[in-house]
């Protein structure tokens, strides 16, 4: 954990689709995400404030290279509905992209020595961790289940920011600090 043990997990993921599964809302879309860490990320960002890409990769004469290796066959688990299938987080042949790398960051308050949130809007101006980001929700975590998928095992935590979902699938170790009815920050900075 960083700054003074407020951080309860953080991670660098690069975008490997944008509504995969179709375009439902017009102003917010569904992100599919992969960190070097193997954790998986499906997140929804309100594209009319904070604008996330996924661009044709610019390494192959055709401007596309072909997609990452696939990833190892899982075991099909019980999930949310709204989240597609984990057996295909890479991108398709037919559609070889790069996006963009973003560093995410959960956290139960904004304040920077670890105290609790306070139910009044802070006005002070005082500085938050929320300074260091770009796109920040708040929300609670309303599912949280461990998986062992091929000898792997994995936490997946679901968490909704008022509608908005994320479902996080990362080793349990890096996800302890997380559990169910936990209110959290989601906080987002792009790297790239």
């Amino acid at each position: 954990m960083a700054a003074g043990g407020v951080i309860a997990y953080e991670d660098i993921f690069e975008i490997l689709d944008q509504d995969a599964d179709g375009k439902r809302f017009d102003r917010v879309s569904r992100f599919r995400c992969r960190s070097a860490f193997e954790s998986d990320l499906q997140i929804d960002i309100n594209i009319d404030i904070y604008k996330l890409e996924v661009r044709p990769r610019v390494d192959d004469p055709r401007g596309a290279s072909p997609p990452p290796p696939p990833l190892p066959p899982r075991c099909r688990s019980r999930q949310l509905r709204p989240f597609r299938s984990p057996e295909n987080l890479s991108p398709s042949a037919s559609s070889p992209q790069i996006g963009t790398k973003f560093t995410l960051v959960l956290a139960p308050t904004l304040s920077l020595d670890g105290t609790p949130e306070d139910p009044a809007y802070d006005q002070s101006g005082k500085e938050s961790l929320a300074d260091s980001y770009e796109y920040v929700m708040y929300g609670k975590v309303f599912k949280k289940q461990d998986e062992n998928e091929g000898g792997i095992r994995r936490s997946v935590v679901n968490v909704s920011f008022g509608g908005l979902l994320m479902q996080l699938k990362a080793d349990p170790k890096n996800l302890q600090d997380v559990d169910i009815d936990n209110r959290l920050y989601v906080l987002i900075r792009k790297i790239s």
